[in-house]
């Protein structure tokens, strides 16, 4: 397929064509994200849900050329000296069933996987005198373990 040898840049639609340039490019990923899994995290058949569920509609064909197009903009965590990515993601991303229950458990194995730090030293804890304070709605109980999603 001819479309397929063109750079990752170009099969991309034009509004997130310097987007992409950038990402190339990137030594730090910064993300906040209130509805879906970033494009840079999602698993091939999550990013796939999620074009089938976008309105307007687009053909099969479009779709999977997008799909195919994103999962090769992640190759930027593949690089000699990867970026720093630095991801938020709404809560209520994960519990949002997008493409189904093993799309999402397969989503969250796979944001696991990219959290372990590889390149950067872990944080210490905050000293005893440090102590932040929440708001309310931040003390809930934490989300049931990866088992329990369903």
């Amino acid at each position: 397929m001819l479309v397929a040898k063109l750079p990752v840049r170009e099969r991309i639609v034009q509004f997130a064509q310097g987007l992409v340039d950038h990402e190339q490019e990137a030594v730090c990923v910064l993300s906040y994200q209130s509805l879906v899994v970033p494009g840079l995290l999602q698993t091939r058949d999550c990013c796939r849900a999620v074009f089938d569920h976008r309105y307007p509609a687009i053909g099969s064909e479009t779709a999977e050329h997008w799909v195919n197009a994103r999962m090769e903009r992640q190759l930027i965590w593949q690089r000699d000296r990867p970026p720093v990515g630095h991801f938020v993601l709404e809560e209520s991303i994960l519990r949002r069933e997008v493409g189904g229950p093993e799309v999402m458990r397969e989503q969250i194995r796979q944001i696991l996987e990219h959290i372990e730090p590889v390149h950067s030293p872990p944080t210490p804890p905050p000293s005893a005198s440090a102590t932040p304070s929440f708001p309310p709605a931040m003390s809930s109980p934490p989300p049931p373990p990866l088992e329990r999603v369903s």
